[in-house]
């Protein structure tokens, strides 16, 4: 799994407290019992550093995430697609939390340090419960005397991790889908080669990094870095040279360790059975809120639960960045899934670091205050003990503070997360046919972005005429591998790491024009602004470029106005019923003959309206890589009313280069207000995206601004 250490794994992360020696018995002999002052006594500056991490916070920078505050996490922060947010139910909640009951707190008072619960993590025997919300031991289920679990402290195992890793999202590999209760003692090594005792029998630590308490390692959806070092498969004592040139046996398998996880090919599949345990270890794949089940083994009130066995992940690529749903954040809606995302991985088929990983992928059904733009993180504690979707609802609006009787619609939610454990034999890795082929099982390469950019027709003829092709191995071997060209020759995407060369010919000779097989607008308007009902286009080597006019005389392919995505809109300049034409162009300079469509406008007058007024451009300049250069876009209201924007995004292959500073505001007419936009390169080279700002501006809802600059070394 080399790009572990890239995309800084979740894993099971483990908290080595206190010793430097394995064997610590006899420095705990014949000391009994006092609570947490038996460990502050002598180990003050490891406590403080325990106050300070994020198995104690539950937050801290969030180094890698694109959007929201600085400092996120699931204590303040965070809203999830499983318990949605602990707001409100920190009683519950904090039954996994390394503290004795109390929330945590920034400063490490004398009462903070004393909540820290340090046998939790250092005593695979202590057990523990809840008596009026604080923590005691549980001895009458332990196996040994508190004293003895005092005495015979010890490095962190697995089961210490699994107790509390293994249950999130409330039930035994609810959550992450790969890990389970029986990765503690599992003998499986078909279940997890790394964790069984018949494998390797890796302890936690030693694939993710611990100091001073902190521990590396974070998925997807993990909000907060606890520790910022990147975690590798590929090291000194394990799997030394996978990931190299000829770390594999084939050239074929080599060629894609820069661009394809460990996890990709070693995980075929998820949420897979022990053969060792008697229960399953299935994970949750959906959960709808508005259908509540009485719990008898957790004695409350469940949301109906779907539950999955053996799952196929789903593939895509990712950075190491994110974007993670904060509270109170405005949502964003994805036509594609019809789905508002709670986590998303960063990264596409040609961005700087981007990687193929595979993912766990869950859907919710939850509630959504739509006045509000926003996902509400209803209360649980309500929910449990009623098991009343209602009741709960507004609990979590008023926690939130917003009226209890604000609106609500429940939405489905989504969430993207990592899968890196239950990692197979290595006999069991992916064959290429199982992705390659026509006929590939696992994963659909072409909706990924590895289709040809054109027909066979239009790619092959570039060169020479069409031929069939024999397989992909084949065609592969002579143009790649013999002949060395470019990925882009034949596809969207390149890949400049592998030396390869655009062929030395020149495209054929085209003269077919474009068609444009559809297009259509709204039969009415009440705005001048009228949307591209739909518009679709074809070509024998492939469209360039989209124009939209009033007049029906063919435009020149340097005409103004040529844009190379299709228009979602058009804007006329006053009411009545109007035509409109549309046209396409390819590479050549070949125009298309014309679509029409009509539309009639009716505008009702208002004497307030706002307006929108911004630069149309935005340029960065030079921004060395990694650091942050920061511009401001001002924002001004022309209008006479006041202008809401619902939402400011970025879009384009390197949008995660650039983040503004809030998602929606609004101002006042005649006044402006400052966007402040950071642009972070991740590597040497041009970066440019649109962003776009969406209003209540009747004339323009939807303003684009070119977000442009460079990273330099």
């Amino acid at each position: 799994m080399r790009h572990i250490g890239a995309a800084w794994v979740m894993g099971l992360c483990i908290t080595v407290m206190f010793l430097s020696s394995e064997n610590v018995m006899a420095e705990h002999t014949g000391q009994t019992w006092q609570g947490s002052q038996n460990c502050i006594t002598c180990h003050e500056t490891e406590v403080n550093e325990v106050h300070g991490s994020g198995h104690y916070q539950w937050q801290g920078q969030a180094l890698y995430t694109v959007n929201g505050p600085s400092v996120q996490g699931k204590l303040d922060t965070a809203l999830n697609s499983y318990c949605v947010s602990i707001l409100g139910n920190w009683n519950g909640c904090g039954s996994c939390h390394v503290g004795l009951g109390a929330k945590p707190e920034t400063t490490a008072t004398l009462s903070q340090t004393q909540n820290i619960d340090c046998l939790i993590c250092h005593q695979k025997d202590y057990k523990r419960k809840k008596v009026n919300g604080v923590f005691v031991p549980d001895t009458e289920n332990m196996s040994i005397t508190i004293d003895q679990a005092l005495q015979t402290v010890h490095k962190p195992v697995r089961s210490n991790c699994i107790q509390c890793h293994a249950k999130g999202g409330g039930g035994d590999n609810n959550k992450r889908g790969d890990m389970a209760l029986a990765h503690a003692t599992t003998t499986d090594r078909n279940f997890d080669v790394h964790m069984a005792s018949t494998g390797a029998n890796l302890t936690c630590q030693q694939c993710h990094t611990t100091q001073n308490h902190r521990i590396a390692g974070r998925g997807s959806d993990l909000r907060q870095t606890d520790l910022d070092v990147k975690m590798n498969c590929s090291t000194a004592v394990c799997h030394t040279n996978k990931t190299t040139s000829s770390g594999h046996a084939t050239a074929d398998v080599n060629r894609h360790v820069n661009r394809v996880a460990c996890q990709t090919c070693h995980i075929q599949t998820y949420a897979r059975n022990a053969t060792d345990t008697a229960a399953t270890e299935s994970t949750e794949v959906y959960r709808t809120w508005m259908i509540p089940e009485w719990s008898a083994a957790l004695n409350r009130w469940e949301p109906l639960i779907t539950r999955g066995s053996d799952l196929k992940p789903e593939y895509t690529f990712w950075n190491g960045t994110s974007w993670n749903y904060s509270l109170n954040e405005t949502a964003r809606y994805e036509a594609a899934s019809g789905t508002y995302p709670t986590s998303r991985p960063e990264g596409d088929i040609n961005g700087p670091g981007s990687v193929l990983y595979p993912f766990k992928y869950k859907k919710a059904f939850q509630p959504f205050a739509e006045s509000l733009g926003i996902l509400v993180a209803l209360d649980t504690a309500v929910y449990f003990s009623t098991g009343d979707y209602d009741q709960a609802v507004k609990a979590g609006l008023s926690n939130m503070g917003y009226p209890d009787t604000t609106p609500y619609q429940s939405v489905d939610t989504d969430t993207y997360q990592l899968i890196t454990h239950e990692v197979m034999p290595k006999g069991n890795a992916l064959s290429c046919a199982q992705c390659h082929t026509s006929t590939a099982t696992q994963m659909n390469l072409k909706d990924m972005g590895y289709a040809m950019k054109g027909t066979q027709n239009t790619t092959c003829t570039q060169c020479h005429s069409n031929k069939d092709i024999s397989s992909y191995t084949s065609l592969h071997k002579k143009h790649v591998t013999d002949k060395k060209y470019d990925c882009s020759w034949c596809h969207s995407f390149s890949r400049p790491e592998r030396g390869l060369k655009m062929p030395a010919v020149q495209p054929v000779s085209d003269t077919t024009a474009p068609d444009i097989a559809v297009f259509a607008l709204p039969s009415i308007s009440d705005s001048l602004t009228v949307p591209i009902t739909s518009l679709s286009a074809s070509d024998n080597i492939g469209v360039t470029g989209y124009l939209l006019t009033e007049t029906s005389t063919k435009p020149s392919a340097t005409a103004a106005g040529w844009t190379s995505s299709k228009p979602a809109s058009y804007t006329f300049a006053s009411a009545g019923t109007k035509t409109l034409y549309a046209w396409a162009k390819d590479a050549a300079g070949n125009v298309s003959n014309s679509r029409s469509a009509s539309v009639t406008i009716t505008i009702t007058s208002t004497s307030d309206v706002a307006d929108i007024s911004t630069a149309n451009t935005l340029d960065f300049g030079s921004v060395k890589v990694k650091e942050t250069g920061k511009k401001t876009l001002k924002v001004t209201n022309k209008g006479t009313a006041k202008l809401t924007v619902s939402k400011v995004e970025v879009v384009g292959t390197y949008a995660s280069a650039f983040k503004p500073s809030v998602t929606a505001f609004n101002v006042d007419p005649s006044k402006t207000y400052d966007l402040k936009i950071e642009f972070k390169p991740t590597a040497k080279q041009n970066y440019s995206v649109t962003l776009r700002i969406h209003s209540n501006d009747p004339d323009t809802p939807v303003k684009e601004i070119a977000l442009s600059g460079q990273g330099v070394k």
